[in-house]
């Protein structure tokens, strides 16, 4: 965590260390952060390890954090993915008991109009609540080949 400190600074060399940035590169704090780094390491070499210790324990416990917010949206997901999926199963399922349903009904006349290869194709998506005529045409198929067996 970074803390804001006011300092004064030689008016000069202030103005000298910002026409040199395009040379050096550096801003203010990381020279005051090299400093301080460089004076704790000779004073207090001890304490300015404990320090980076503590700061990597800090950043672990900030990534297992994150780690378990992770894997509970990724459960999260799984779990709707699953709903989702059954309440698909469940529509599939009852519109194939529709479909199936209708197609008795109306047997005799369907097989004749499939036979003429009549059949009113955006009417019968319709009624029978299919996506497309394609989808239509191959659910069709699939019934005259089990009504012709």
């Amino acid at each position: 965590m970074k803390v804001h400190i006011h300092l004064n600074v030689d008016h000069e060399k202030k103005i000298l260390f910002e026409s040199l940035k395009p040379v050096h590169g550096k801003t203010f704090s990381d020279i005051l952060e090299e400093g301080l780094d460089a004076c704790l390491s000779i004073v207090a070499p001890s304490k300015l390890i404990e320090e980076e210790i503590t700061q990597a324990k800090a950043k672990l416990m900030e990534l297992e954090q994150s780690l378990m917010t992770v894997r509970m949206i990724e459960k999260q997901q799984k779990l709707e993915q699953k709903v989702t999926k059954q309440k698909e199963d469940h529509v599939d399922g009852y519109l194939e008991d529709m479909r199936n349903q209708k197609f008795e009904e109306f047997k005799d006349s369907t097989i004749k109009l499939w036979k003429k290869g009549g059949i009113n194709w955006p009417r019968t998506v319709d009624l029978y609540q299919f996506k497309n005529v394609a989808e239509a045409k191959e659910w069709f198929a699939r019934k005259m080949a089990e009504v012709d067996s």
